[in-house]
This record gives structure tokens, sequence and C-alpha cells, in this order.
């Protein structure tokens, strides 16, 4: 079928085409106007800052930044957890209308909070802005005082949601660190007691006092066990017998002096093996207390962490109730109708043109014989 024909064919078929669009145009101008309740849908805008409020967090964070960021806050906002608070807050629990419908819709079973969040949550719509960190909270209703109302509710119970997530781990870490920090700070107690124990035990005052004194003793004996050591030579080279009595002097007194320092070397070494072990205590008790001053440190930032009351999330514009419907869209309705008319009246007029074949023009004739047109007469001629 050329275009020709085509356009023959709905010429002559015009008359179907038009009451096709009319009765389209008529039926969606029913339902728009007296079937479709109209809509309300109000707009809260929220915008997320980059830079978290909170005082403790490290330079350079790029969590707010990352690409899944965005996409987690917007599932948050759209959770149950959210909705469940905007039924709180707006105290729709209460509401004897909504505990009627409760009731017949739901038969009264489970939480009538929860079945409410359910509710609400199927008119949201939370949007964010291309390129951009604006969140809308589009919400629609029957009303439109109250689709501005929930609008800003669903907005402020996302800002306390998202403030909570961020509190409520640094509140958890505070009290396990608090606890930590109290085994600690008895572990410092216990080394510290340990380390005075052994001290008075052997009666050690200074850090290395006696250690010192003993020390220089041992040194000082060492060196009169050389003078000693010297005069028995001395009075070998001078040919002196074992029985003169300056060579028994000689010989007296260097064994005493051997003596004397195998016994102070003695006493040193002790004294080495205790300050050993006093600093090995001194070293537990400087651990412990350095663990304890981290954890107390950690602890302190994560209860002051705790208690801030602030978000990065702020509203930037507030819903405004809506003075026209956003629904049913009378334009849009009645051009579907009108687009919808004009193909079903298209398809009404090739229908009646397969079923009643008419000859409408010379092609149609060398077509349907195969035998060429000599001539024709024009309509009116």
């Amino acid at each position: 079928m050329s275009l020709s024909q085509l356009l023959s064919i709905l010429g002559a078929r015009f008359g179907w085409i038009v009451l096709s669009v009319l009765l389209t145009l008529g039926g969606a101008a029913a339902v728009t106007f007296y079937y479709l309740s109209p809509t309300y849908t109000a707009v809260t805008s929220v915008v997320i800052a980059t830079k978290s409020s909170d005082p403790f967090e490290k330079p350079g964070s790029t969590e707010s930044m990352s690409p899944g960021y965005m996409a987690t806050q917007v599932d948050i906002a759209k959770s149950h957890s959210v909705a469940r608070r905007v039924v709180e807050t707006l105290e729709l629990a209460d509401d004897p209308q909504m505990l009627e419908q409760f009731r017949s819709e739901a038969g009264g079973r489970g939480d009538i909070k929860d079945w409410l969040a359910g509710k609400l949550r199927k008119k949201l719509d939370v949007r964010p802005a291309r390129e951009s960190r604006v969140v809308e909270f589009r919400y629609v209703s029957s009303d439109p005082d109250f689709s501005a109302v929930a609008a800003d509710a669903f907005a402020q119970a996302y800002i306390d949601t998202h403030l909570r997530l961020n509190v409520d781990p640094e509140r958890r870490n505070s009290t396990w660190l608090e606890g930590q920090s109290k085994g600690l700070r008895e572990e410092v107690e216990r080394a510290q007691e340990k380390l005075t124990a052994y001290q008075q035990r052997h009666g050690i005052i200074g850090d290395s006092d006696r250690l010192d004194v003993e020390t220089q003793r041992m040194n000082e004996l060492s060196a009169k066990l050389v003078t000693a050591q010297a005069e028995r030579h001395a009075a070998t080279s001078r040919q002196l017998g074992e029985n003169h009595p300056q060579y028994q002097r000689a010989i007296a007194q260097e064994e005493s002096l051997r003596q004397a320092l195998a016994e102070q070397k003695g006493r040193v070494l002790y004294l080495r093996k205790q300050y050993s072990e006093l600093d090995t205590l001194k070293r537990e008790v400087e651990s412990a207390q350095r663990g304890y001053e981290a954890a107390a440190q950690r602890q302190s930032q994560t209860s002051l962490a705790g208690q801030v009351e602030q978000t990065n999330v702020s509203i930037l514009s507030p819903a405004v109730a809506p003075t026209e419907p956003s629904s049913p869209k009378v334009t849009f309705n009645l051009a579907l109708g009108a687009m919808l008319g004009v193909l079903l009246g298209v398809g009404i007029a090739l229908l009646r043109e397969m079923a009643d074949r008419r000859v409408r023009s010379a092609q149609d004739i060398e077509a349907d014989l195969g035998v060429p047109v000599l001539g024709a007469l024009l309509k009116g001629a």
C-alpha cells in the first residue's frame, strides 16, 4: 500500500477517526475530572555538607565525598526507621481516623506505628540532585497542608536519624573505653605497688646511688690490691725471704685485699641484679601508664564526640503547602487521550477498509486487475 492510497483511505474514513478522537477525549476527561482525586506534592530540600560537624574527625576525611555516600543517605531517608519516627513526631497513631483505618485494612493486627510507617513510605519520594549535595523530600497527599507537614517531618526525621547513627557508635565506644580505662588504671596501680614493695624489701631509695657507691668501693679495693701486689713484687725483688716480716705483711695484705675484693664484687653483682629487676618493674609501670593514658585520652574524645548534637545535614528550604494539584495532569491526560483516539481511529479505518474494499484511485485498478488505466474522469468535470 502506497502513501497516496493510505491517505485516500484515511480521507474516506475521516469521520471514524474524528469519532474515535472525540470518544477517547471524552473518556480521558471523564476519568481525569470525575474518577481521579487531586493530589498535592510538597517538597522539602536538605543540603548535606562535605565537611563533617564532628570536631574530632581527622582532617582530610573523605567519607562524605565518596561515590556511595549520597546513595547511602537516600536509603537512610527512605528507611522504615525514619518513617516510624515521622509517625511518632506527628502522633498519627493517636488519630481516631487512622485507628479506624488500621482496624479496617489491617484488622488490628500488628503495630499501628509500623503499619502507618509503611503507608507513609509509599507516598514519599527522595530525590538527590544531579552533581549536587541537595536532597529533595517529595510527599504526595490529597491534603496540601499535610503534604507540607509530612515532607518537613521526613526531612527532620532523617536529620535526627543521621545524627543518631553518628553519635550512638561513639557513645558505645566511650562506654567500652571507660571499662578498659578502669582496668588499665588498676593495672598501673598493681605495677606501682609491686615496684614499691620491691624497693622497700631491698631497701632501695635512689635510682642507682647505692650501686654507684659499691662500685666505687670495688674500684678502690682493686686499686689497693694492685698496690699490694706491687709491694710484694718489690719485696721479692730485694730477695727478702718468705719468713721476712715485710714479705709476710705484703702477702697478708694482698690476700686480705683479694678476699675483700671478691666479696665486694659479689655485692656489686647482687646489687646489679636487684637494679636490673627494678628497671624491669619500672618499665612495666611505664608501659601500663602509657596504655592507660592512651585509653583515657581516646575515651575522653569519644565521650565528647558522643555528646555532639550537631550534624552536617541541614534544611535548605522547608516545604510550602501547594496551591495547585500535582495530579491528575489535565493537559497530559487529554493529549494522551487524543493521541490514542487518533491511533484507534486509524486502526478502525483500516479494518473497515479491509472489510469493504473499494476502488479509490487509478492505482487500485492497476494493482487489482493488472491492466493499465487509459484515462480518468475527475469528479465534477
